[in-house]
Parts: C-alpha cells; structure tokens; sequence
C-alpha cells in the first residue's frame, strides 16, 4: 500500500510539474519604467524637472565622495590631514598625477560626479522633452490657473548648465547634451 501511494504522489507530482512547465509565462510588467508613462501628466513633468536639481545638488555636495570638498582642498581653501574622498591625494603640494584606476580607492569622487551629473542631466532633458512634446504645466486650477511651462523649461536649461559645469570643472572632456 505504501509502495502504491508513493509512487502516486511522485507521479502526480511529475505530472503537474510536466503541465506547469509548458504554460505560458509571458506576464506584462506594469514595474518596468519607461518614458512615456513616467512622464505622461504636468505634475510628473514638473517633477522630473525639479527633481534633476536635487540629484545635482547631491551629486556635488553630499554624495558619497563629496566631489565639493575634494575641490575646495585643492583649491586650498581649507586643509584635511585624511585621506578622506581623496582630498590629502588630490591637494598635495606640488602636485601629483591623478590616479586614473579604477582600483584607485578614491575613484568615485570622479566616477560618482560623472554619473550624478549625468543623471540630472537626463531627468531634466526628459522633462524638457516631453515639454517639446506639447506638455503645458500649470500652477493653480479653474480658470484660475497659471501657464508656468516657460519656467519649468527655463529651470530645466538651467540643471543642464550646472551639471554640464561641474563636469568641465573635474573632467578635460564630457558629452554634451543639450
């Protein structure tokens, strides 16, 4: 009896095994970001456009390298006996050649620099297209409210300055987007 009931329950087993295996598994994945539904109303425009200066703000300021304090050592305007982000490296005098390793253990304070500039770069280019794209935002609702398209466009010109900016101030040479 046992021997019966086993071998039924691996059978069984097998069997939906077997039948699960050759089901259709394509499933639509409502997760996966893409630009268009990302970016489809006013408020979300305004966002990605405003939220392009806070990753640029975080991406000179505070970040995990803190890019601004390397310069600010360099530039001799304050002293770091640490190593920290690079600085005592970058601020010796005289000067020594940047090591250019990505095994370098301060590497991020560029690497990082050069992806956050990027990444405003691109939140407010997106903005800025889909703005180009005939997205009109408002400030206020009714009859009451007020075109403000011109300054989410002009705020977003304006990320794309800084960061291209920071990216001349670290790097001899960076891709342009405008």
């Amino acid at each position: 009896m046992k021997k019966i009931s086993l071998a039924l329950i691996c059978s069984d087993l097998l069997l939906a095994l077997v039948i699960g295996g050759c089901t259709d598994l394509a499933v639509q994945n409502l997760d996966q970001p893409d630009r268009e539904r990302a970016i489809s109303t006013p408020q979300d425009v305004e966002s990605v456009i405003s939220g392009s200066f806070l990753t640029w703000w975080s991406g000179t300021q505070k970040d995990a390298n803190y890019p601004a304090l390397t310069l600010s050592t360099m530039a001799d305007a304050h002293t770091s006996s640490w190593g920290n982000w690079g600085m005592q490296d970058l601020s010796s005098e005289p000067r020594v050649a940047f090591n250019n390793s990505s095994s370098y253990g301060y590497a991020g304070v560029c690497a990082d620099t050069w992806y956050a500039m990027y990444r405003a770069i691109s939140s407010a280019s997106d903005g800025l297209a889909a703005i180009d794209k005939g997205i009109k935002i408002t400030e206020g609702t009714g009859t009451a409210a007020k075109d403000v398209t011109a300054r989410a466009k002009a705020f977003g010109k304006f990320v794309q300055g800084l960061a291209h900016a920071w990216l001349a101030c670290f790097f001899d040479k960076a891709f342009i987007v405008d």
